[in-house]
């Protein structure tokens, strides 16, 4: 029998972006903020406490699906459907790093072995190594509903993954890279479950 005094209900944050990513002072592990949005699944009790508005978070971060509300908008308003919509804003937050992360190759003990003598090539040219928020060659710094709706629902863009990332040279990258492509695809069913990305990630 669970006890309930140590009950932890499961959250959707629905609002995941970079700025609300904290890293700690040891610099290498991070926690979540801004909980404001967040959906709450009890088990024991079989509901959802959450707004009362779906579209709610950042216009930039949002998932097709929660982009457009229409009249099956019934349909997203499920716990599932709400952590799949996180999955892709995570999706976008991992490519905002990736673009900020330089490494030239992997060693045969699966080792990183970062930049380090001038005749090595980084994965990415200096253009793509500085800071960008996602679709920001499609959008300008604060988006409207219509311009998020044409790129990422109309057009189907997706942030930009360089060549090399994908190419083989570097496992992280390639793998990190099919995870991203996976994480945001338009159908919230393809998407991983964070569980899964866990175990990806880990390998």
């Amino acid at each position: 029998v669970q006890n309930q005094d140590n009950y932890k209900p499961a959250i959707a944050h629905r609002d995941i972006k970079s700025k609300n990513i904290l890293v700690r002072d040891d610099g290498f592990s991070c926690v979540i903020a801004d909980f404001g949005l967040a959906a709450t699944y009890n088990s024991k009790e079989h509901n959802i406490d959450v707004k009362e508005n779906y579209r709610v978070g950042t216009k930039r971060y949002m998932a097709p699906e929660v982009l457009i509300v229409d009249e099956d908008e019934g349909k997203h308003k499920t716990f599932e459907s709400y952590k799949k919509a996180d999955v892709y804003s995570w999706a976008l937050v991992m490519w905002e790093i990736m673009r900020r992360t330089q490494y030239t190759n992997i060693n045969t003990d699966n080792s990183y072995s970062p930049m380090h003598n001038e005749n090595e090539q980084p994965l990415v040219s200096e253009e793509e190594n500085s800071y960008a928020l996602p679709y920001h060659l499609d959008v300008g710094p604060d988006p409207s509903f219509d311009e998020m709706i044409q790129v990422v629902c109309l057009d189907k863009k997706r942030p930009r993954i360089p060549a090399k990332w994908s190419s083989g040279q570097n496992n992280f990258f390639a793998g990190l890279s099919n995870i991203m492509r996976e994480c945001w695809h338009e159908k919230p069913d393809v998407r991983h479950s964070m569980l899964r990305i866990k175990k990806n990630l880990s390998e």
